[in-house]
C-alpha cells in the first residue's frame, strides 16, 4: 500500500512541476513577444523622430523679416509652417497633422493613426505606423500656453506609438514628449 502511496504522490507531484514548467514557458514567450511588439513600436517611433525632430528645428529657417510669418497654422493635431530651407527667398510650407482614427481602420489597434507631412501643398506623405498621439501645444516667450500664433517662441510635442497589433489583449506603448524652441522664433 505504501509504494501505491509514493507512486500516486510521485505522480502528483511531477503533474505539478510539469504544469509549472508549462506556465513558466507560456509567460517566457508572452514576454519575448511583447517585448519583441514593444521593439517594433520603438523602431517606429524612431522613424517618425528622425523626421519631426529634423523639420521641426528648421521652423522658420532664413526668414529674417520679423514682419513675416512664421506659423501659419496650430492646433493640438495640425500644424504648418514656413522656412526658406535653401536661403533663396522662396519660402517653403511645411504642414504636419493627424487623420482620425478610421484611416487605419484594418489594424487590430483601434486607436492607430496615420501622421501626414505635406511639403508646398503636395500630397501628403504618410511618415508614421502606429501612431496613437500626435499632440502640440504652444508657448509664449514667457512659457505660457497660448493659442496666438504671432507670440509663438516655442512649442511642446507629444507623440506615443502603440503597436498595431494585439497579443493577449495588450498593446506595447512607447511615448516621446520634448519641447522645441526654433531659433527663428525667438530671433523676434
Amino acid at each position: 500500500m505504501g509504494s501505491w502511496l509514493a507512486l500516486i504522490s510521485s505522480a502528483i507531484i511531477g503533474g505539478m512541476v510539469l504544469l509549472q514548467l508549462s506556465r513558466f514557458n507560456n509567460d517566457v514567450q508572452r514576454d519575448s513577444y511583447l517585448n519583441m511588439m514593444e521593439d517594433v513600436a520603438y523602431n517606429n517611433l524612431e522613424e517618425v523622430l528622425s523626421i519631426v525632430e529634423y523639420d521641426f528645428a528648421r521652423i522658420g529657417q532664413n526668414i529674417n523679416d520679423p514682419s513675416e510669418t512664421v506659423v501659419l497654422f496650430a492646433d493640438s493635431t495640425d500644424f504648418q509652417y514656413q522656412l526658406d530651407s535653401n536661403g533663396d527667398g522662396v519660402f517653403e510650407t511645411m504642414r504636419y497633422y493627424l487623420s482620425d482614427t478610421t484611416a487605419l481602420a484594418y489594424t487590430d489597434n483601434p486607436r492607430d493613426r496615420i501622421l501626414y507631412r505635406v511639403v508646398n501643398g503636395g500630397a501628403p506623405e504618410k511618415i508614421s505606423s502606429g501612431l496613437t498621439e500626435f499632440e502640440m501645444t504652444y508657448y509664449n516667450e514667457a512659457g505660457a500656453e497660448t493659442t496666438n500664433m504671432s507670440i509663438m517662441k516655442s512649442f511642446g510635442v507629444r507623440i506615443v506609438v502603440e503597436s498595431e497589433v494585439v497579443y493577449d489583449g495588450d498593446y506595447s506603448k512607447v511615448a516621446w514628449q520634448t519641447r522645441v524652441t526654433p531659433t527663428a522664433l525667438v530671433m523676434y
